[in-house]
This record gives C-alpha cells, structure tokens and sequence, in this order.
C-alpha cells in the first residue's frame, strides 16, 4: 500500500513543478464562518472550478450539490461532487492525480487518515479552526484528535456518533435489577457490572439474550465487535501513540475475548453470524451508535440509554466512527478548497446535514431538534439526565483504531476471530495466532 502511494507521491511533485497557480478564496479564520467565506483575491473572468470527492450514495451526493450553492455564488466557482465507492476509493483517486485532475475536496473514512497524513495526501487544516466563531472545541475531542498528527489538523470531521448502551428496561425489572441508569448515577455503572447484568437477563428466557456488542448482526467488521471487548479490560488492537505495538495479545485484550466467548458459549450472547433485533425486546443490553435513538419508536417496552460503561483503568469502553473532510495536496485551489471545508463544517451546515451525516459537533448531536428525528417522532430517553450524561462522556472516546495497513491487519484479525468463533482456537491461542501475522505490517514499511 505504501509502495503504491509513493508513486503517486511523485506524480504529487511533479504536478507541483509544472502547475499554474490558479487565484483562490482566502481562508481567513478570523471571519464570521456561519457566513459563507469569499474569496479576497479580485473575482477571475470566468467561474473556477473545483472538485470535490466522497463516497455514500446519490442521495447524500444531491443534498451537499444543493446545500453548497450558496458558496459557489459567493466565489464564482462551480464545485463538482463526484461520487466515487469506498472500495475503488484509492485507485479513483491515484487515476485523477495522475491525469492532473486531482480532487480539491474528499471525504476521508476514519481508517484513511494515517495512510493519507505518512503520504503527504493531505493539506494541514488549522489556520481555518482557529477563529472563536468556527467553535472547534464544539468537536467531540476523539473526533479531533483522531485527525491531528503532530499539532497539525488534516481533517475535519463531518460525520461520526459515539456508541452508547441502549436496555430494556422491562427485561432489567423482570430480573430484578438495578438499571444502569440507576448504576450511572451512583457511580457504579462498570464494564464487570454490564456483563454481570446481561448473564442475569439471559437467564429469563431461552430467547433472551443478554448482550449484543455486534450492532444486529455487523460481524463482517471486526472492529464494531471487538473495540469495546478489547477496551473492557483496557486492552486494544494495538497501541495508539505510533501503531508500532501489537495490543491484541495482551492480557487484557485476551480477557476481553475470553469473556466475549463465554458470553457466546453460555448463550448470553448470540453467537456470530447472528442477527438479534434490540427493537423486538429480545435482548438486555445493547450498544449502539447514538443515531440510532431515531429508531426508539414505539416500542413493545420500556427502554433507556446510558454511556457505555468505563473500564478498571478509568478508559472508556466506547468508540466513534468518523468521517472527515480533507484538502487534496495536489489541489490547483488549496485556499479556496479549505474555504469550503471550512463552510461545510460550521455549526449551520452540519445542522442543515444533521439528517444526512450523524453531527460530529456536540451542540447538534445532542440537540432537541436532532434526538427527536427527523419526522416528527419523539425518542427521547424517559430520564431527562440521560443526554446530559451522553454529553459529558463524549469527550472520553476515542474513534475507533486506525493504521496504515488497516486493510492488511484487518484481514489478519478477521481470519484469527474466525477460528476462534468456530471453536477452532482458545481466545488466547488465537490472538497469538493474531498477533503473529500483524508483525509484519506493524512497521508501517509494506
């Protein structure tokens, strides 16, 4: 994977070389960013014209094409949002570079923002943060670390929502237990009393279950399952100050698998490739990405939401997904690009998205208007405390792993978690097996 950047990494500095400056909108962090930002230098004769790339659908495609007018108006340019598949990402975008037709603007999913940032992909964003109207605090702090490498921002998040525990409240009365709402408020809401409590909701019923770390079924995605499994214990998939650590064997990452499969065997669980639907009140517990309150629509019962529980070391067992807009290296309108990252990041823009991309800023993820849908139905948890806590954990998780060789390690992890699941390896046995084939991308050098 690195290998192939570089090439285009070279292809980037010779379009450097040859490249005709083309005039573009200053980036001045010091105006009102709710107002669309223009463009300082005298207006060009004709419109310019810029690019921007993403993945999603067409839907989503429309709804930023309508949602931009306003900027485009406002600097004379026409923006053309090209609609690309996360998997044909890469390719897509080293043809353009190459032909010298580099996108300006791209979407960037969470686990490219490494292999991007070591390749020199991207343009550092921060001198359009740092105006106190943009607001850049209002940002959940995992969301802004996980694109900040050495004091430099190289994406601004567009999309992400922490994972929370949603629970049935009549399946926790029927067991006679005390909630976890209860247990939040008392300070004694832990990873060890979640599981203790889905193992006593399992036992009403043979079609009960506990517990369901897999999001109704997301088991083709090792992450969703295993980043809070792993962080129940305080373990990980590897270290995240430099990606060099493999994590995955750990003690406490082994605990975390050991306690998933137990939790599987003894049927607290579903067992993988199962798909247990929260909503028709089979199951306890069930974390889930806090978007997914929209759907808490008459229900056959009572249900709550907590934060997802903190571990022994004080860590949070919880992640966030996250998308980010990036500026393009190779962009013919660098300053003009960033203007417009700049636009879509505001407080309006991503409230006018906030039913397209799940709010990345605090204040509208956990507005009125975003938790109450986008129909007019009221979801709303029945404990007026419940977003407040939301509110004050969010800034304890972190997005989920990310790594150069994502897809190589991922290929490697899902490979090891198969066995395991299929009762073909001990937990123990099969993060060593895990941890002996990351080795070799571990480095960052394949």
């Amino acid at each position: 994977m690195k290998r192939f950047w570089a090439l285009v990494l070279v292809v980037l500095m010779v379009l450097g070389m040859v490249a005709c400056g083309t005039p573009a909108a200053s980036t001045n962090s010091s105006a009102t960013p709710a107002e669309t930002p223009k463009d300082s230098s005298a207006a060009p004769a004709e419109k310019q014209k810029m690019t921007l790339m993403m993945y999603t659908n067409t839907a989503i495609q429309e709804t930023i094409e309508k949602l931009i007018v306003p900027f485009e108006e406002a600097n004379n340019v026409d923006v053309e949002v090209v609609l690309v598949s996360l998997a044909d990402y890469d390719t897509k975008l080293s043809t353009m570079i190459s032909s010298g037709e580099s996108p300006d603007v791209m979407l960037v999913a969470e686990y490219q923002n490494v292999q991007y940032t070591e390749e020199n992909m991207l343009l550092p964003l921060n001198d359009i943060i740092s105006g106190a109207d943009y607001d850049y605090e209002d940002f959940a702090a995992g969301q802004r670390s996980h694109w900040t490498f050495d004091d430099k921002v190289y994406g601004i998040a567009c999309s992400g929502a922490p994972l929370v525990l949603f629970y049935n409240k009549d399946l926790y009365a029927k067991a006679g237990l005390e909630t976890p709402s209860e247990r939040y408020e008392k300070g004694t809401w832990t990873a060890e009393a979640m599981i203790e409590d889905a193992k006593t909701i399992a036992n009403l019923g043979d079609d009960i279950y506990g517990i369901d770390f897999s999001r109704a079924g997301d088991w083709a995605n090792w992450d969703v399952v295993m980043t809070p499994v792993l962080r129940m214990y305080g373990g990980d998939a590897w270290n995240d100050a430099d990606r060099t650590e493999v994590l995955i064997n750990s003690k406490k990452s082994i605990k975390g698998l050991e306690t998933l499969n137990e939790l599987m065997n003894t049927g607290v669980h579903p067992k993988a490739g199962t798909t247990i639907d929260f909503l028709a009140g089979q199951l306890g517990l069930y974390p889930e990405l806090f978007g997914s309150i929209k759907k808490m629509v008459d229900l056959p019962f009572e249900w709550d939401m907590v934060p997802m529980p903190v571990n022994a070391d004080g860590g949070s067992t919880s992640w966030m997904g996250s998308a980010a807009w990036g500026v393009l290296t190779a962009s013919d309108t660098p300053d003009l690009a960033k203007s417009l990252v700049q636009f879509m990041t505001t407080k309006k823009f991503i409230e006018d998205m906030q039913f397209t991309f799940v709010p990345t800023r605090k204040s509208v993820l956990l507005s009125e208007a975003y938790t109450t849908g986008n129909s007019g139905e009221i979801a709303r948890s029945s404990n007026e405390k419940a977003h407040g806590w939301i509110i004050e954990s969010i800034d304890l998780i972190r997005v989920k792993q990310s790594h150069a060789n994502y897809q190589e390690l991922s290929e490697v992890i899902m490979e090891g978690l198969d066995l395991m699941y299929a009762g073909a390896m001990a937990p123990a046995d099969a993060a060593d097996y895990i941890a002996e084939n990351m080795a070799p991308y571990m480095d960052g050098k394949n």
